[in-house]
């Protein structure tokens, strides 16, 4: 039998994805229910009481779109999706499928990218979740739905996944932000994925450095997963790896020491921004202490709070600050 796979093809199509969404969901339903054997697209037709023309240009779609893997064959007529892509069922209690609402809604103001797959995921909690939370399930699916797309950075994103999950290397195009845009191919094994800073960066082992890097999503151009199968080490820990970082980037940690003038004490002392931090107060201001990797993280964090924090130690710590208000004040004066 002569199966072909969804080629996931970078360029997107147009084709109204808010209008159709909610069809092309009971499609991949559909072709889920019906399993390894797939189903004919004349049956298929059928099913969702749609023409047989509609359907095979709702595989293309799909396949343009990045919106589900899926086989067809072309001889026999059939189709189906891939079944190695999903997971087995799994029962949730409200409160637990709230807790996964509540983190995607974490993911969407983070990425303010459309995702076909975290936008297939607000469609299932929506069905699953009682009326009032429905509702607003529904708002956000809808959110999500009008958001720009990214279908390249989705489909690399996903390919990487899958690379992590099945333990198989994969080859990647990068593009260096600080080599003049220079691209080099580079052989990786993904040990983690972190959300932060409006991205996903790929924690995972280069061969071509012999160690652990951190690579931004977007500027991997082109994934391919290879044959070859690895094993995350033992000693591999990606909280430990990140614990000196105050985001997602790595430096020798140092003693900072901050002080919070009272103006903002109950802003800022109202959350932990490091695992490190200790909170000491003195009069009515609040001293804040971190043992954390200098970045410009955490530089742009202390000058986002402008006059209500200043920073007592390190020196040279304190010395960057004072030269970035210093430019700051030449271009706004």
């Amino acid at each position: 039998m002569a199966r072909t796979k969804s080629s996931k093809e970078n360029e997107a199509v147009d084709i109204t994805i808010k209008e159709s969404f909610y069809k092309l969901e009971a499609f991949q339903a559909t072709l889920y229910a019906a399993g390894e054997k797939g189903l004919k697209v004349s049956e298929l037709a059928k099913k969702l009481d749609v023409s047989s023309k509609t359907i095979k240009r709702w595989l293309d779609s799909v396949e343009k779109n990045n919106i589900f893997a899926f086989w067809y064959d072309e001889d026999e007529g059939t189709c189906g999706v891939m079944m190695d892509q999903y997971l087995p069922p799994f029962n949730l209690k409200t409160t637990q499928a709230l807790y996964i609402f509540l983190a995607c809604r974490l993911l969407i103001n983070s990425y303010n990218r459309y995702d076909p797959e975290l936008s297939s995921l607000f469609y299932q909690l929506s069905n699953s979740l009682p009326e009032t939370i429905r509702k607003e399930v529904d708002k956000t699916l809808q959110l999500c739905l009008e958001m720009p797309r990214n279908p390249s950075l989705v489909h690399n994103t996903e390919l990487l996944a899958n690379a992590w999950f099945k333990g198989k290397s994969a080859e990647i195009t990068y593009k260096s932000a600080t080599s003049g845009d220079s691209v080099t191919k580079r052989t990786i094994d993904v040990y983690f994925m972190q959300p932060s800073h409006k991205t996903t960066y790929i924690i995972a082992f280069c061969h071509l450095a012999n160690d652990i890097r951190i690579f931004k999503s977007e500027r991997i151009e082109t994934v391919t997963i290879l044959k070859d199968e690895y094993t995350i080490p033992e000693s591999f820990n990606a909280d430990s790896y990140l614990s000196n970082a105050w985001g997602i980037m790595r430096e020798k940690p140092e003693f900072v020491k901050i002080r919070v003038y009272k103006e903002a004490v109950p802003f800022i002392t109202e959350t932990l921004w490091h695992k490190s931090q200790t909170t000491t107060s003195e009069n009515e201001d609040v001293i804040l202490t971190f043992n954390v990797g200098i970045t410009s993280e955490l530089i742009n964090w202390i000058m986002q709070w402008g006059e209500l924090v200043e920073v007592l130690e390190p020196t040279h710590l304190r010395n960057t600050i004072k030269e970035k208000i210093k430019k700051l004040s030449e271009i706004y004066r």
